[in-house]
């Protein structure tokens, strides 16, 4: 699944118990040590799809042994890919939370990065390898400083800025529908 997102040369920013991947090989380069609890406490694989401009650059990718370990056994398996599509903010990571009885961040206090995969306990699904597609959904906010802000007189960085935003989140959600076996909509707030 990794390997179709052209991640040729990404960075990675190491974390406590994630793995590297080769940008070139796809294959594991190593583990580095970074305290910082955050997404990667609850997700196994987090593409940090920043921007659709990094496309050619690549995306970091950040993976836990979990993540490593159901990789390369789902790589040879049949597996059900769910997969979640919404407007940020709306309970996409709250449902899949719900469905998959694993506790994923929600709320307006996290927000989920890039692509987030998480592999549930196969004991949960009766055996079945089931892998949870996941991202920060449509329309979240355009973050600006106040110095690009103040010069920006004419609204000209504002407007790129959208402008890539949503491209870069219309890709992922492109991502998510082309792979994934069951998709949920999120239409409206869920708590």
């Amino acid at each position: 699944m990794l390997k179709n997102l052209g991640l040729e040369g990404h960075q990675i920013k190491p974390r406590e118990n994630l793995i590297q991947i080769d940008p070139k090989t796809n294959e594991i380069i190593g583990e580095q040590s970074y305290k910082n609890p955050y997404l990667s406490d609850f997700y196994d694989v987090i593409v940090h799809v920043d921007s659709i401009k990094d496309i050619n650059k690549g995306w970091k990718v950040e993976m836990t042994k979990k993540g490593e370990e159901n990789y390369n056994n789902y790589k040879t398996q049949k597996v059900l890919k769910i997969g979640v599509i919404g407007n940020a903010n709306k309970g996409k990571s709250f449902l899949l939370s719900k469905i998959s009885k694993i506790k994923l961040p929600s709320g307006m206090s996290i927000k989920t990065e890039g692509l987030s995969i998480k592999y549930p306990d196969t004991t949960l699904f009766k055996q079945r390898n089931i892998v949870l597609l996941d991202s920060a959904g449509l329309e979240t906010p355009v973050l600006a400083s106040d110095d690009e802000l103040k010069n920006d007189k004419e609204n000209v960085f504002f407007r790129e800025k959208s402008r890539e935003k949503l491209i870069t989140e219309l890709f992922l959600q492109n991502y998510i529908i082309d792979n994934s076996d069951i998709l949920i909509v999120v239409v409206d707030i869920l708590s």
